[in-house]
């Protein structure tokens, strides 16, 4: 089917509208003349639309002399027009020359560098060492070896857990993951207490060593003093510093939220499709087959192939769009569709935010619509999870004497 375009292109084509009450007769004579058309449809009871090749449509105007119909010419389409038109208009073809070239040696090189949101790294480093290893505008495209430089990176800084250069036009892209430093563990022969790094409700605490200082159903804060590595022999004048050991399981509360537009949702597939066919050369897009098209809503979907290899040197390129219609959905089924959405995008951040080793005990949902135009669902999750972190004590010295 695409050969068959590229030829009917290449030499060229007429779309046609043929009226009259002897459609059927004429399209018979022209039959038995040879004459080969393609796309035929009826457009009304006495109308029909075709299309048709130059050499053709010549042969097709001695039929009108036997049957009385009516042929008009609706678009000329092809390699043919397009250089009369061009030969009409030099100068313009000329300068859309220049521009096309221009605009493909231009997108050969990089010329902007973005770098993601950093929080611990220095940005100024990072962006000196990519200007090192070989990414810096006007680089030439071809000449960046991108696994290199993601190696060389990740050597270059024990921070990055990941990193991922991208290509993207004039743009070079770099995405880094900084690495999450685990608590710092301290040794088993240094006295430490064990506090709360969050907030919660003590469920549970298994005290393997020290001194607690919180009882169950107590809330505690961020920060606070759960279990004691300073003991108080109330009975002796010894003050003992241990190494607090224990489990301190707490309840502990997560809101999490998925937002959606409810315009996404308004619409739904009916299944009709028109395809249009065009012919790109850089920026420049002609048409080469295009479909008369009357959805009033449709989502489009494009492909493209290259003539020549990648497109490196000729950028010419085949596009197909497909246009799907749309039909208008009823508001309250949009919300429906629109809240569990919005419900799954928030439960998606779970695994994200709430730490692997808690136990998610329940999850409450809310959904607001917000200025009518969008849904926000809040997930409320309660967990239970070790909220205890050792930390170390300050200044100790050995075994003390009360005075």
């Amino acid at each position: 089917m695409l050969i068959k375009d590229i030829y009917n292109f290449i030499r060229g084509y007429i779309i046609i509208d043929i009226e009259g009450l002897s459609i059927e007769k004429y399209m018979n004579l022209a039959a038995l003349e040879g004459i080969k058309m393609w796309d035929v449809r009826r457009t009304s009871y006495k109308t029909l639309s075709a299309s048709i090749s130059i050499k053709d449509f010549k042969t097709l105007r001695e039929i009108q002399k036997t049957v009385r119909c009516n042929i008009k010419i609706v678009r000329k389409k092809g390699l043919p027009f397009l250089i009369a038109r061009l030969k009409r208009r030099k100068a313009w073809a000329f300068g859309m020359l220049f521009f096309l070239i221009f605009i493909h040696i231009s997108s050969s090189f990089i010329w902007v560098i973005e770098i993601d949101d950093l929080n611990t790294i220095e940005r100024e480093r990072v962006e000196n060492k990519i200007v090192e290893f070989g990414i810096f505008p006007g680089k030439y495209r071809r000449d960046i070896d991108i696994f290199h430089i993601e190696s060389k990176m990740m050597m270059e800084f024990p921070e990055i857990s990941w990193v991922n250069v991208e290509l993207r036009g004039v743009k070079a892209i770099v995405t880094i993951v900084e690495a999450v430093s685990p608590p710092k563990e301290i040794d088993n022969e240094k006295p430490c207490n064990i506090i709360a790094q969050k907030a919660g409700v003590i469920h549970k605490m298994i005290v393997l060593e020290g001194l607690p200082t919180v009882e169950e159903e107590e809330m505690v804060e961020p920060g606070q003093l759960l279990v004691s590595g300073i003991i108080d022999h109330i009975d002796t004048t010894v003050v003992r510093y241990v190494h607090a050991r224990g489990e301190i399981l707490a309840r502990t509360w997560y809101e999490l939220a998925g937002e959606v537009d409810i315009e996404d949702y308004s619409h739904r597939l009916t299944g009709n499709v028109v395809d249009c066919k065009y012919i790109g050369l850089g920026e420049y897009i002609m048409d080469f087959n295009v479909e008369p098209m009357s959805f009033e809503k449709y989502q489009i979907k494009e492909r493209r192939e290259f003539f020549f290899g990648e497109g490196r040197f000729i950028p010419l390129e085949f596009i197909v769009r497909e246009y799907h219609e749309l039909e208008l959905l009823p508001r309250n089924r949009a919300i429906d569709m629109a809240k569990e959405d919005a419900r799954k995008k928030a439960l998606s951040k779970v695994d994200i935010i709430i730490p692997d080793d808690a136990k998610i005990i329940d999850k409450t949902y809310k959904y607001d619509i917000i200025e009518d135009k969008r849904i926000l669902c809040t997930l409320y999750a309660e967990a239970i999870e070790d909220i205890g972190i050792q930390a170390e004590i300050a200044g100790h010295g050995e075994d003390i004497i009360i005075e």
